[in-house]
């Protein structure tokens, strides 16, 4: 029997057995519920003939079934044929696969689609050649799939309307009647294994899916692409048949499709086959001339389309991606995983050398630390040192201030002394009123003087002045009283102050005797000076952020020249004992220790002002 002639056969028992009609005759409604094809795994579609040559290999050639009606089908016999002339009649032999990647083990040469190649790449499958015809001369963009349903469907006419419907295909593994439609749903954003309520197989001829929607068995229907074409020129009436979610310009034989094209069938070898068959397999295959039709064998060269289809519906080579295992772990995220354990070395060894030069910062602010405490205990030592010589200082200005404070009420003790003996010398009664009132004024000068004696002796001991709470106006009022009754001049000092007290917590002596000071210091400077006049005025200061208490000590003396008034501004000492020096100075202390501000003016057209600021808040 000639070789063509058994092909034949054999594809009359694969394709066309049982009571469903072949290519070109009518479909019947019996179509759906008769017997499948007979597509027994392992069934001979060329057996070997006559002797074989022991000096070659067997060959044996593994054939994928293929979903029947298809224009390509003539290509198997001829591939068988064509293979036959190769390895040698008694060498050869042919027969049916499942398409499962277990195959791989028992052939040398195996003609599959892209999906059947994809799962069985893993395994060490390599394609040789790749079907083209004249309805596909691209291999690279040749299979495809559509979407269908009937046109009496008017509730299913867009891709979103076959969400939730009945879904029949050839098979759970058709490439084109399943895989590539479940892709597209994928990629419109759809989850492919959710987006169909039910899936129905039909086995390997295509033709079942129509008898499926006319019998209304079925909704929707995957086919592939050309699928309906071939059948029309082939006389069949498929005029009932919507297309749905149809792309523009995908086919270039302008076949309806609803996807993107990819690759054709192939012949692959398996890693059983030696290098120098697998050439000669490919040499004689792409030697074979094409059809009328075309068909023949090219060279894919992009096969990526395909694997990303796979991967996006997680089928095929991807199928350990629908479970979590080490190895879908690795895949998936071997590159994050070593990004990561870089990142974690790095990490570590930036770590350790953070931790270093943390130490050994550490350990530079340890010193650091200890030698600033070291220079903090020197500065609270030369703090000290320079209060207690501040303070020293303070006694020396105080010391000299004796001679200068109590020259007044000692001349007044001697005056009203010296008074009082005459009084008492004279003849007769004495005036007893005159007498007490020297005695009383006698008695308060003492206790001024011994005030200042005592207040010298705190500042030298470092203790505290005693504040209260004091009126200022009256303060100020009666320190000007015992300026005028000490008959500095003929020039009375006049006060101005609120009528509301003036509270202040403060050391009444030590204003007392600030106030004192400036005071004296006007009245000197009014000596001689026609109309000489000294104002000692007290107000409240709001205009700024800070409210004040202003006391002012103002005379009309002589203007004091650029140098004069410079030195005043810096004074600390004098020359001599009773001069301006050695009392502002004085002042000066008194008044910074209360929170205070000591400054002078110069008036126009002469006189000068000075100015004691004080803070209004009452503090203890």
């Amino acid at each position: 029997m000639r070789t063509a002639a058994i092909v034949s056969a054999l594809a009359a028992a694969l394709f066309c057995a049982g009571p469903l009609p072949c290519a070109g005759a009518p479909l019947s409604d019996e179509a759906w519920t008769s017997e499948a094809p007979d597509f027994t795994v392992g069934r001979v579609l060329a057996a070997p003939e006559g002797p074989s040559d022991p000096s070659r290999p067997m060959v044996r050639l593994a054939v994928s079934p293929f979903a029947y009606p298809n224009s390509h089908y003539p290509l198997i016999e001829r591939t068988i044929a064509a293979l036959r002339k190769v390895f040698g009649a008694g060498n050869f032999e042919a027969y049916l696969s499942s398409g499962n990647p277990s195959d791989i083990e028992n052939a040398d040469l195996i003609l599959a689609s892209t999906g059947t190649y994809l799962r069985m790449q893993r395994k060490g499958a390599r394609d040789l050649v790749t079907a083209v015809s004249n309805l596909a001369p691209d291999p690279n963009h040749a299979e495809g799939s559509l979407f269908i349903t009937l046109k009496s469907r008017g509730d299913i006419n867009t891709f979103a309307d076959m969400k939730g419907r009945r879904l029949v295909t050839t098979g759970p593994n058709a490439f084109a009647g399943y895989h590539i439609g479940l892709a597209e749903i994928a990629a419109r954003g759809e989850d492919p294994d959710a987006f169909f309520s039910e899936r129905i197989s039909t086995g390997y001829d295509m033709r079942r899916e129509l008898s499926a929607l006319r019998m209304n068995a079925a909704d929707v229907a995957i086919v592939r692409t050309c699928f309906l074409e071939e059948l029309a020129r082939s006389g069949v009436d498929v005029s009932d048949v919507k297309p749905i979610a149809v792309k523009d310009d995908v086919h270039p034989a302008h076949c309806l499709s609803s996807t993107p094209l990819y690759p054709n069938w192939s012949v692959l070898a398996t890693p059983h086959l030696p290098a120098t068959l697998a050439r000669e397999a490919a040499l004689a295959l792409l030697s074979e001339p094409r059809d009328a039709d075309g068909l023949g064998w090219g060279i894919a060269t992009d096969f990526r389309s395909a694997d990303l289809m796979y991967r996006s519906i997680r089928r095929g080579p991807y199928e350990y991606l629908r479970t979590w295992t080490w190895t879908r772990f690795w895949d998936e995220y071997r590159e994050w995983i070593l990004l990561a354990l870089v990142l974690v070395l790095g990490l570590a060894l930036h770590a350790r050398r953070t931790q270093h030069l943390v130490d050994v910062r550490t350990a530079e602010l340890r010193r650091a630390l200890d030698e600033q405490r070291r220079t903090e205990r020197r500065a609270a030592e030369a703090q000290r040192r320079m209060e207690d010589l501040a303070r020293a200082g303070a006694v020396g200005q105080m010391s000299s201030m004796i001679a200068h404070e109590l020259r007044q009420p000692l001349s007044t003790l001697t005056g009203y002394a010296q008074g009082v003996e005459r009084l008492l010398d004279r003849p007769g009664p004495v005036e007893k009123d005159l007498v007490a009132q020297g005695v009383s004024i006698m008695r308060r000068q003492a206790e001024t003087a011994e005030a200042i004696v005592r207040r010298v002796r705190e500042y030298a001991k470092g203790a505290g002045s005693e504040r209260t709470e004091l009126d200022l106006g009256a303060l100020l009022s009666t320190t000007a009283d015992t300026v005028n009754a000490a008959r500095i001049s003929a020039v009375p000092v006049r006060t101005e102050a609120p009528d509301a007290p003036v509270c202040f917590w403060g050391d009444p002596l030590e204003l007392e005797l600030a106030l004192e000071n400036l005071m004296k210091n006007a009245l000197e400077a009014v000596a001689g000076v026609p109309n000489g006049a000294v104002t000692a005025r007290l107000r409240l200061d709001r205009a700024g952020e800070s409210p004040r208490i202003v006391i002012e000590v103002s005379d009309n003396g002589p203007r004091l020249s650029n140098e004069a008034f410079a030195a005043l501004l810096g004074v600390h000492s004098s020359s001599k004992l009773d001069g301006l020096g050695l009392g502002l100075s004085i002042v000066r202390l008194i008044v910074e220790n209360h929170g205070g501000q000591l400054l002078f003016v110069q008036l126009d057209p002469q006189g000068l002002c000075a100015r004691v600021m004080l803070p209004e808040a009452v503090k203890r």
